[in-house]
This record gives C-alpha cells, structure tokens and sequence, in this order.
C-alpha cells in the first residue's frame, strides 16, 4: 500500500478535447465497464456494473473519468472518504489501452486527490500488486511513498 500526505494539488491539465467529469449514474454502466474491461480483462457487463452502481454506500460523484474526445472514458477511478481518520482510499485505477502514455492515469490520481483534499481529507492511499512496475512507478509520480507492504493470496478451486 503507497500513502501520500495530500497537501497542495497541481492537476496537469489534459491533452486537448479530454476532459474530467463524475459518472452520471446508471446511464454511464456500460462506457465504465468497458473502460474497467480494457485496462484490467474481461470481468464487467454493463448489467452487473449497473448492479454495483445500485448497491448501498455506491456514490456517483466519487466515481471520476477522464472521457475522450469522442465520448468514451479513457481513465478512470473511484475514491472512497473515510472521514474519521481524514483518509481518502483509490480503489480501483485505470487507463484504457487505447489511451495510454498520454499522462492520464497521473491526471486522474491528481484529480482525485484534490477531490479527497475539497471533501477533508489530508491523506491519500492506493495500493497495487508488488510486481506491477507500471502502477508502482505512477503512484511514485503522483508523490505517494511505500507505506505498508502486504502479500496478497488467492486460491482458485
């Protein structure tokens, strides 16, 4: 897990026709199970992404894209506020492939992070697997420090 103190937040701006926005709710199930599909494999429909989005404690405006100049979604994440402890959680982040080395997986850490700092939050968290260089050099970029190294353990049956 990489944990950032979250003090004065420089959104870099994004490439020309992107832009950042909040998911609309239902109506935006499919683009963001397409957009989840693309930067982590074949997991989401729009019908059980719809399912999610119904499910208790699911709140639109913390589920941030960057779209695309042509309406689709080119990165994407979801922040989560715990408030007692002024930590801000990114759970899951992604870019997808079609959209990648374009800066954008930074922009929207940033983006989120200055979304965690507007609601209170004076801490950052992320975590990814060890092994994935990508997401660790991102996060590294985006100013957050090795914090809590954890093994993860799966058993497929």
């Amino acid at each position: 897990m990489n944990h950032s103190e979250i003090n004065s937040i420089d959104v870099p701006a994004l490439p020309e026709g992107y832009l950042f926005r909040a998911a609309n709710g239902i109506e935006d199930a499919a683009a963001l199970a397409e957009v989840h599909n693309s930067a982590f494999g074949p997991i989401w429909t729009s019908e059980l992404y719809r399912k999610a989005m119904e499910s208790p404690g699911y709140a639109p405006e913390r589920e941030l894209v960057i779209q695309a100049p042509d309406g689709t979604f080119a990165a994407f994440t979801i922040i989560w506020h715990d408030h007692l402890n002024r930590m801000g959680l990114f759970e899951p982040v992604g870019t997808h492939k079609d959209h990648r080395r374009r800066g954008l997986g930074r922009a929207i850490v940033l983006y989120g992070m200055q979304q965690m700092a507007d609601a209170g939050m004076e801490f950052a968290s992320v975590a990814h697997f060890g092994k994935r260089e990508a997401a660790k050099g991102l996060y590294q970029a985006c100013g957050f420090k090795p914090w809590h190294m954890q093994d993860g353990y799966i058993k497929h049956f």
